[in-house]
């Protein structure tokens, strides 16, 4: 199953929502680029549907979102089936997948939602949807948000508690590169143990705390050993050694080759 991640740091954009509900043999109208993000959160019976040649049922409990592109088209429903719709605009880009590029926010096609939450945030962006003044659309783009906030936070698998220290381990790492750090620092920063942090980063990064931070160190040697014409003794200290002799020493332990191979020829 697919997810479509949207670009940030601007949040997609509501523009209409409406609920229905479909008797037996009805169907879902068949579209070719809508142009808009179709989100369907089912409350009563299965909606069946085929999204880009790919059959999809989503029963009650269930969020389905079409993309603006490509075909979709419905399947006619075998029971009573009700559903709220939703139209939104990506405000800043969107990619699944198979794209690449930052997101801000996460999506799956399809995920099982917390009808108590996203019920009452529909219910009132519908009512909200047929009033014209400046307050209604104000209030409307930030109930839409809370919405999509609901829907990300439950496609967000839970952390383990592994997953979460080094996640937390790595954050630290990547901020504070250019300082002093020990296995003692890393522990008073995180509070845990030095040898926890380090099962947990082995775990699941499949490093230790030593081999991120030369990993880090060295990655931003490297750019800045290719766009500026500081020395290395400069941009070691930069990058926290001591000096440029130890960076280099790095260099070769590392990647076998001198800190010069990293820089770019100039004028």
């Amino acid at each position: 199953m697919i997810s479509f991640h949207f670009a940030g740091p601007a949040l997609p954009v509501f523009h209409f929502a409406s609920r229905d509900t479909y008797a037996p043999g009805r169907a879902h109208p068949s579209r070719r680029d809508l142009g808009v993000f179709d989100l369907l959160v089912v409350t009563q019976g299965a909606l069946p549907m085929s999204v880009g040649g790919v059959a999809i049922t989503a029963a009650a409990g269930t969020a389905l979102l079409l993309p603006p592109v490509g075909a979709h088209a419905g399947r006619p429903v075998t029971t009573t089936t009700a559903f709220y719709w939703l139209h939104f605009l990506p405000a800043a880009g969107w990619h699944t997948e198979a794209g690449t590029g930052p997101a801000l926010l996460r999506l799956p096609q399809a995920q099982p939602v917390d009808l108590s939450v996203t019920a009452p945030l529909l219910d009132r962006l519908i009512a909200l949807a047929i009033r014209t003044d400046a307050a209604a659309q104000l209030e409307s783009q930030v109930t839409f948000h809370t919405l999509l906030l609901a829907l990300a936070r439950a496609a967000t698998p839970t952390q383990t508690a592994a997953q979460r220290v080094a996640a937390a381990a790595s954050r630290y790492l990547e901020a504070n590169f250019a300082q002093p750090i020990t296995y003692r620092t890393l522990a008073q920063a995180l509070n845990y143990a030095p040898g926890y942090i380090t099962r947990c980063m082995l775990a699941v990064l499949h490093e230790t705390p030593d081999a991120a931070l030369t990993r880090i160190r060295l990655t931003h040697a490297k750019a800045l050993l290719a766009s500026t014409d500081q020395t290395v003794d400069a941009i070691a200290r930069q990058v926290g050694y001591p000096s440029g002799n130890y960076l280099a020493r790095r260099f070769a332990q590392v990647t076998g080759s001198a800190p010069s191979r990293y820089r770019q020829p100039r004028g």
